[in-house]
């Protein structure tokens, strides 16, 4: 294959030196030193040393053949510069106005700039025009052929820019003369220039060996729904509602049962919910619907969404936001610096640096006039103005009036903020109810005081009332039930809320009473007590979780079991893992293979398989050696495990099975034969 040469030149952002390719090194290593030479930086033709054929004004040049050079020549008019084609005596063969020239096979595909987008044509190395710029892309297919794009459809060109054959497709290339591989929405298949159809568009790829047409086959997917079955031929498969997310050659769309294409092709699409899913193309953003119809165009950034509202970040420099509904209507005619998304029906924008709201319809219905704004909450939410923090309601109006005091927090008529390092609880009045010049930690039900060494001092009510703890060196945490856990001299117990000791501090550690129980350790293990301080389960765990139902998970030795809230152990110690299940029984991995047991221990499936996941339809899915099959909750075999991949939606009851797949090529017909 003869050596390429690629020269590109970015047309947005800085614009620098192009480079060659890998397979142009070995053409432009022949540039004798005596063709170039350099003059206060730039480049010139010269006959032999100091004889130049042309002044010294190429930012480069590089050899094409013996009679073509490709030059890069800077533009005073227009202050960048451009590339073209000189010939061996420096008489222009191509002009100097293009950013992107590309020679191979002894023709020159160019690019010219046109609103922010580089418009594609090519040209003889003499200087004949075979297309004009105006196409997407343009590559050459061979000596005599190019194919360019444009609007989706893909049309191959002789030398004499006559259009002898187009299809709609996302590239096209030459397998062999006359036959050409044609790839649509990810899907290879061979068709001849003249339309006749070799191989249909349907494997994973093909070539032309010997006079011999050979292809890869995909994998064959069975989605199963109910008493409904399907054949799917793709890379990969995710069931959407009653359509499917299908990828093949690096591209994703949207089909139907009937396999029949609902969207474009994209990049990437990734379900988000049961309404949209994002799309992707070249880094940019969009939205399509469960019918594949392109409810936000992908021409943004970034997308987020929330229960009511999509919004979408253009790109460039100068990128803004827009809102959007979950049909693709646009909110507002107005783009936004900044968005944080709706919380009870108000939307806060940053416009012009200033911050406001919008309603759900997209009304600004609060002026953007703050310099900071945050989500409502309880109908209020806290804004900044002129650099003092107050409280609004949802129509704009001040409930607290911009002070200086930075507002970290607000109750029903109170707030607390900061003001020099020094905390304060005030009504919405300005009344000032506590202050301190210890750090305020919020609570359930309102802070607790805590010193510079973050020792508990006292616990204080929105109202500012408080209590105080009188022991030494004492640390509060909440404790289950009612209590609050303490730590006094290195020992933990638990007290009331009005700070009467319940259960006295003679443990190394505790953890909150859960279902009536909690955790505690003594000489460094772990049982459980109650709230009469009986202990229910002797300390001999190394660790120990919280109750849920009636089981709890230990740890001993470094395995795992379960023991009941009167400590029997239903499960010895003896598991990697231990993960409970919806219908009481227990997931476990048991030297690396998983199992089940039931709810008393016993075993239900023995601990065989690499993968084992629970589905809600009384049945799991397990994998060993690579290959998925399903059992029943007895542990008997309802699917073989012969397949690649096996997958269950429970929302839509839907089973994804991947068959037995390999990767090879297969002989399929001699190039002679046409698919009619």
């Amino acid at each position: 294959m003869k050596a390429i040469l690629l020269i590109l030149s970015m047309f947005l952002g800085q614009i620098g030196l192009a480079q060659p390719s890998s397979d142009a090194t070995a053409s432009i290593a022949e540039v004798k030193p005596s063709n170039v030479y350099v003059l206060n930086g730039r480049m010139g033709l010269q006959k032999n040393l100091h004889r130049p054929i042309t002044p010294a004004v190429y930012d480069t040049l590089y050899m094409i053949n013996t009679s073509r050079y490709a030059g890069k020549r800077f533009n005073s008019t227009k202050q960048q510069s451009f590339w073209g084609l000189i010939d061996a005596s420096g008489h222009q063969v191509i002009p100097f106005e293009y950013r992107v020239l590309k020679v191979h096979n002894g023709i020159a595909v160019v690019g010219m700039p046109e609103h922010n987008l580089i418009k594609y044509g090519a040209y003889k190395l003499n200087g004949e025009v075979i297309l004009s710029p105006k196409y997407e892309s343009v590559d050459v297919l061979s000596k005599e052929l190019v194919v360019a794009r444009k609007q989706g459809n893909n049309a191959v060109f002789n030398l004499s820019g006559v259009k002898i054959f187009q299809i709609e497709a996302d590239s096209i290339s030459l397998l062999a003369p006359q036959y050409l591989k044609v790839n649509v929405n990810g899907k290879a298949g061979i068709t001849r220039l003249n339309n006749d159809i070799v191989a249909t568009n349907s494997y994973h790829d093909v070539k032309i060996d010997n006079g011999e047409v050979w292809v890869q086959r995909f994998p064959k997917w069975q989605i199963i729904r109910g008493y409904d079955s399907l054949i799917l031929n793709y890379e990969n498969v995710v069931d959407w509602q009653n359509n499917f997310i299908v990828t093949s050659g690096g591209k994703s769309l949207l089909v139907n049962k009937s396999d029949e294409a609902l969207s474009a092709s994209y990049d990437n699409i990734i379900k988000v919910n049961n309404s949209f899913s994002l799309v992707k193309n070249q880094n940019k953003w969009g939205i399509i619907n469960i019918n594949g119809e392109e409810i936000i165009p992908v021409n943004y950034s970034q997308i987020l969404s929330d229960e009511e509202l999509l919004y979408a970040r253009n790109t460039g420099n100068h990128a803004k936001w827009s809102i959007f509904d979950y049909y693709g209507f646009s909110k507002t005619k107005l783009k936004y610096d900044s968005i944080i998304p709706i919380s009870e029906g108000r939307i806060a924008i940053q416009r012009n640096g200033k911050w406001g709201y919008l309603d759900r319809y997209g009304v600004e219905v609060i002026a953007p006039i703050f310099d900071k704004a945050r989500q409502f909450k309880n109908g209020l939410a806290i804004v900044t103005f002129y650099r003092e923090d107050g409280i609004i309601n949802r129509s704009g109006r001040w409930v607290v009036i911009p002070t200086p005091i930075n507002i970290q927090a607000y109750d029903n008529n109170t707030v607390l903020g900061t003001v020099n390092g020094q905390y304060q609880i005030k009504k919405f009045n300005g009344e000032l109810v506590y202050f301190t010049g210890n750090t305020l930690e919020m609570t359930s039900s309102g802070f607790m005081e805590r010193d510079s060494s973050n020792v508990a001092l006292r616990k204080i009510s929105w109202t500012g009332t408080f209590e105080y703890f009188d022991t030494e060196n004492e640390t509060i945490m909440t404790g289950g039930a009612g209590l609050l856990i303490f730590k006094t001299n290195g020992k933990y117990g638990f007290k009331d809320q009005r700070n009467r000791i319940i259960i006295a501090n003679r443990y190394e550690s505790v953890k909150p009473f859960n279902q009536r129980l909690a955790a505690i350790k003594i000489n460094n293990k772990w049982g459980f007590i109650n709230l009469d301080e009986q202990i229910i389960v002797q300390p001999r765990y190394d660790s120990v979780g919280y109750f849920k139902g009636n089981t709890c998970i230990t740890q001993k030795g470094g395995l795992l079991g379960v023991i009941n809230q009167n400590g029997d152990e239903i499960v010895s110690n003896q598991y990697q893992q231990v993960i409970p299940l919806s219908n009481g029984q227990f997931r476990v991995q048991k030297n690396g293979l998983w199992g089940v047991l039931g709810e008393n221990g016993a075993v239900v499936i023995h601990a065989n398989y690499g993968h084992l996941f629970p589905v809600n339809q009384g049945f799991y899915i397990v994998e060993r050696n690579g290959k998925y099959g399903t059992i029943d909750n007895t542990g008997v075999n309802k699917i073989p495990m012969l397949y690649d991949f096996i997958g269950y939606n429970n929302e839509s009851k839907t089973m994804v099975t991947k068959m037995a797949y390999k990767k090879e090529w297969a002989f399929l017909m001699k190039t002679h034969s046409v698919v009619n």
